[in-house]
């Protein structure tokens, strides 16, 4: 007799578990850096903003300047102080004279055009002197002049009747009207500026300083005036007003020590010449190039 033995089915065996490798934020990091830039490309590449009637305040930097040119362009072809304030005020700057004068300096060390920094130097000038107040006129006031009284019986004289008569005239012959030469204007002669004062300025603050200040023959300043400075590297362009915290009709330069400058005004007027970095002694005895000032006055 044969006998069956079951067996017990085994458990297979296992060998050692390996650990799980535990997963970092990597993969959150790429995808905020993927996200964020597929949004800027599609913002500022696909999809740009476009403004649209938008204001001047609104503008680049760029822009802005730009914009100030203009105006003080306009400005210098008709001279509307009320206008150009309004148009200035769109860009909502705080000190817009202060950033005219600046801009022109800018511009006249880029060397921009001649005529746009005399624009943004007059424009500067004149928004700090302020409008010119025209003398107010007293109205004469009406007087009523008293109606004359008729005394109490008497009676107006009868209106006299007028009669018209005709009376032959001559015939007048035309006679033809002379040609007048056409008139041509005289253009107003540009005044011969003098040299008023040439004064050695010892200032430890601002060695080798020269401090010009050109008025008129009524002790007036006047801005934008063009002036020459002849120097070791040719000839330099200044212009008044550019600097209207010293005055509408300031301008400066600076020396360098062992050089030999001349200064004049381009449209006339005495030379300068000879000008060099004086030697000056501060309070402790310490050498320091000195400078000048040097004043212009306007004479017809």
């Amino acid at each position: 007799m044969t006998s069956t033995r079951r067996g017990r089915r085994r458990p297979a065996r296992r060998g050692p578990q390996r650990p799980q490798p535990r997963r970092g934020h990597a993969y959150l990091l790429t995808g905020l850096l993927l996200g964020f830039g597929l949004g800027l490309l599609i913002a500022w590449v696909l999809f740009p903003v476009r403004y649209v009637d938008t204001t001047p305040a609104h503008l680049r930097a760029d822009f802005k300047a730009a914009y100030r040119t203009l105006i003080a362009l306009a400005y210098l072809g008709n001279p509307d102080l009320t206008r150009a304030r309004a148009r200035l005020a769109l860009l909502q700057d705080p000190n817009p004279a202060q950033l005219l004068a600046e801009q022109a300096q800018r511009g006249l060390a880029e060397g921009r055009l001649v005529y746009e920094v005399e624009a943004l130097g007059r424009l500067a000038a004149d928004l700090q002197a302020g409008p010119m107040l025209a003398p107010s006129t007293p109205n004469p006031s009406a007087v009523a002049s008293p109606t004359p009284t008729l005394p109490p019986g008497a009676e107006l004289p009868p209106t006299p009747t007028m009669v018209a008569v005709l009376i032959p005239t001559a015939t007048a012959t035309r006679q033809p009207t002379p040609t007048l030469p056409p008139h041509i204007p005289t253009p107003t002669p540009m005044p011969y500026f003098r040299l008023f004062q040439k004064q050695l300025v010892c200032d430890p603050e601002n060695p080798g300083l020269v401090r010009i200040e050109v008025y008129d023959a009524r002790s007036d300043p006047i801005p934008g005036v063009e002036l020459i400075v002849t120097g070791p590297e040719g000839d330099q362009r200044l212009y008044t007003g550019l600097k209207p915290e010293f005055g509408l009709g300031y301008a400066d330069f600076i020396m360098e020590q062992g050089q030999t400058y001349r200064v004049q005004v381009r449209s006339g007027g005495d030379v300068v010449p000879d000008l060099r970095a004086i030697r000056c002694w501060d309070e402790a005895f310490h050498p320091f190039p000195g400078g000048w000032h040097i004043i212009f006055v306007g004479q017809r």
